[in-house]
């Protein structure tokens, strides 16, 4: 097929292993030289011609500007087949296939490169120390032996690794039970506890079901002939009101422990999940980030080398350099950063005139 299709045809196997020379000119294509065709019936030819058919160039009549073809299409007598236009990609001349024959043998090894000369110079690939020592062996030897050196470190590091790890659940196991046992928590879980009991106590006594009956076990109990039923009456309303002021008291001192209880409770809670973790997360109250994490596991290891963030080197900031200039040249310098031209500089001497044309200036344009 040539150069048609997605050049299925462009194989070492095609066509006996002929490679058409790519520089190949319509200018080399004479009248009575001799071609092979080397295209197929897919070429799209309305006639066929028939694979490897021998033709001669002929020159193409091109006197009827209608009939002119391309510089590509060469004019080919096939003899039996005819005269046909024929494109210069698929013909071939007749010493064609014994130049492409001796290109590649003359040509270079592609397995070889043009620079494996060097290949003795830097010891196949393995590193200068084992190199100059002159120990015989191979890099694929060299891999392997590193490959089971790394894998030992690696068992090494897994298993200290995991120890580690136990190390910091027993730690946090600590921890929450110092949280848990610690006495101040004790004592207010103890006064919420008793708070609860009193509150509800207090509640119950003065619902919608049970005032009535409050009323009249306070009525009688303090039902005395030194009483009459008004001053009952007053009594037990001030014993309600302050009850009722006591609840108060004692929602709001409930609330203070609560917040207290939940605070602690909180922390007790996240160190419980980093230590009930199946991922053995245990470290994650003491890392941010995989970085730290992996920072804290070197530095317990003492293996590998820790990345810090610090400057190399120590900055001191040298104290200012007072100015060497006189007032005048120190006074015009000043002018220029305020924002005046160079020109406009040297019209004033002092600063006295500089301020007394600034203020005329500014008086004038507001009239």
């Amino acid at each position: 097929m040539g150069k048609y299709g997605k050049c299925q045809n462009a194989g070492v196997y095609h066509n006996n292993g002929y490679q058409p020379d790519p520089q190949l000119s319509h200018l080399d294509f004479e009248p009575e030289d001799t071609v092979y065709y080397t295209g197929y019936s897919k070429n799209k030819h309305k006639s066929d011609i028939p694979h490897n058919a021998k033709g001669t160039v002929v020159e193409k009549d091109n006197t009827n500007k209608l009939k002119r073809t391309s510089r590509s299409v060469i004019c080919v007598d096939f003899g039996d087949y005819g005269i046909r236009l024929v494109h210069k990609n698929l013909l071939q001349f007749c010493d064609d296939e014994h130049r492409c024959i001796e290109e590649s043998l003359n040509s270079y090894k592609s397995q070889e490169g043009f620079q494996s000369y060097r290949n003795d110079n830097r010891g196949n690939g393995i590193p200068k120390d084992v190199f100059e020592s002159g120990r015989k062996i191979t890099k694929k030897q060299l891999d392997i032996e590193n490959t089971q050196k790394n894998r030992e470190l690696h068992k090494e590091f897994r298993e200290w690794r995991k120890d580690f790890l136990n190390k910091k659940k027993e730690a946090l196991e600590l921890e929450i039970a110092e949280k848990v046992n610690d006495p101040e928590y004790k004592k207010e879980r103890g006064e919420l506890k008793k708070a609860e009991e009193i509150l509800k106590e207090l509640t119950e006594k003065y619902n919608a079901v049970n005032e009535p009956i409050t009323r009249l076990n306070f009525i009688e109990s303090h039902n005395d002939k030194n009483y009459t039923s008004d001053q009952l009456q007053s009594m037990y309303n001030v014993q309600k009101e302050q009850d009722k002021r006591r609840i108060k008291m004692l929602k709001q001192n409930m609330l203070n422990i609560n917040n207290y209880l939940k605070d602690r409770s909180k922390d007790i809670h996240k160190l419980t999940s980093a230590s009930e973790s199946l991922a053995r997360d245990f470290f994650r109250n003491e890392c941010a980030s995989k970085t730290d994490y992996l920072n804290m596991l070197h530095r317990e290891w003492n293996e590998r080398p820790i990345t810090s963030i610090e400057p190399s080197r120590e900055y001191v900031v040298t104290p200012p350099v007072e100015s060497d200039m006189d007032e005048e040249k120190l006074y015009k310098v000043k002018l220029l950063q305020w924002g005046l031209y160079p020109q406009d500089v040297d019209q004033f001497n002092e600063p006295q005139d500089f301020y007394k044309i600034l203020i005329t200036g500014l008086l004038n344009k507001d009239h």
